[in-house]
């Protein structure tokens, strides 16, 4: 190839490259400049973001504090509670065994009050029985009666004593 059509080819390029570059110009640095605007504005939206994510962290931080120190408190009126609670159920257990006590003690006394009238009667009745018989042998029958209401009359004034 020769040398001037090398020098046309170069002169062309050179026109076509001037050309673009006074009408893409424009183009290009608006272009470059939108983008950099864009760019600022993201980053800034991205701190922004950053810094309202910090605000929210520090809240929710601060809330399980809040609730940390709630849960504390809670367990610690729970506790005292419940040793309110176990010392009244203590008390009413102690309470009842020794209302169950001195009501098993009365009817303890009771039963043995009974018994021993029963025994008195019983005795007094055997007496009674065997003071009949031997004196259905040994005596009339008006001397017997006679005997048995002294002995009756004895007996209601002085109570026998058991051991």
């Amino acid at each position: 190839m020769p040398v001037h059509q090398l020098i046309y080819a170069f002169i062309n390029l050179l026109a076509l490259l001037a050309f673009l570059f006074f009408i893409l110009r424009k183009n290009v640095a608006t272009s470059l400049k939108n983008r950099k605007e864009d760019f600022i504005k993201r980053s800034q939206e991205a701190d922004e973001y950053c810094n309202q994510s910090f605000v929210k962290l520090s809240e929710a931080k601060k809330k399980l504090e809040d609730i940390n120190e709630n849960g504390k408190t809670y367990l610690k009126s729970v506790k005292d509670n419940s040793e309110l609670l176990a010392q009244k159920m203590i008390d009413d257990a102690q309470r009842i065994a020794k209302m169950t006590t001195t009501n098993a003690e009365q009817r303890g006394e009771s039963e043995l009050k009974r018994a021993k009238n029963e025994l008195k009667k019983d005795f007094v009745s055997n007496v009674i029985s065997e003071t009949r018989k031997t004196l259905k042998t040994q005596v009339n029958e008006v001397a017997m009666n006679s005997y048995i209401d002294e002995y009756s009359a004895v007996f209601k004034d002085k109570k026998p004593v058991l051991r």
